[in-house]
């Protein structure tokens, strides 16, 4: 592993994120040198072991080249893991923030997929036909249907 090999390593790996007085976001972490789905299949088989319930791709200059983080994120999904990756949630440069910042919506995924599948599966019991909009965190709105896969849509 080279000194940009190492540097991504110690930048992607977070200590706990401290939620609240006395709750804390504990982070998983596996570094994958290169780029075999065998190697990256392998972290995310490790990582669920391990007890991950979403997965955060997090690659170096990701902003300029997702390709990385867009190849874990389809691995992840042939999983049914839910994932996020660096270069969707920021434009920024500072891979460890970025990966913070992804941890944290990584966090909150598997709560967000269920409740939408929820509020789906309700809103249609009423026969309402409508698309059903969902408030973003950025104050934009986006149809469920952009929502990860369209495989969890009833």
């Amino acid at each position: 592993m080279g000194l940009e090999g190492k540097r991504a390593q110690s930048e992607t790996r977070l200590e706990p994120i401290t939620l609240a007085p006395g709750r804390q976001l504990s982070v998983l972490h596996r570094y994958v040198e290169g780029d075999s789905d065998a190697a990256l299949s392998a972290a995310l088989d490790d990582l669920v072991k391990q007890g991950a319930k979403a997965i955060v791709a997090a690659a170096a200059f990701s902003i300029e080249n997702p390709e990385l983080e867009i190849k874990i994120l389809a691995l992840a999904a042939a999983k049914d893991l839910p994932a996020t990756a660096t270069h969707e949630i920021s434009q920024l440069y500072g891979l460890k923030m970025r990966t913070r910042t992804a941890a944290l919506n990584a966090a909150i995924l598997p709560k967000m997929l269920e409740t939408a599948i929820q509020t789906e599966r309700a809103v249609r019991s009423l026969g309402v036909s409508s698309p059903l909009v969902v408030m973003r965190s950025d104050g934009g709105a986006m149809d469920t249907a952009e929502i990860g896969d369209d495989d969890w849509q009833i």
